[in-house]
């Protein structure tokens, strides 16, 4: 039991880490990739305007989503 009730909380943390890891990771610039480079991956989320991206993200009312 006790391993069942430490085991999840324990890789979930690791990952966790992980995730924070890798989106704040700088990417290298290449000039011939499509995608942008040169930024981590939380720089491009925040501000997708700086990268040639556009904002593609849908706002929901809040009593929607009560």
């Amino acid at each position: 039991m006790l391993f069942q009730w430490l085991w999840p909380q324990i890789v979930q943390k690791e990952l966790d880490r992980f995730r924070d890891y890798w989106n704040s990771h700088h990417v290298r610039s290449q000039n011939s990739k499509l995608m942008p480079s040169g930024a981590s991956p939380n720089m491009v989320w925040a501000c997708p305007e700086r990268y040639g991206l556009e904002r593609a993200q849908i706002t929901i009312p809040r009593d929607a989503v009560q």
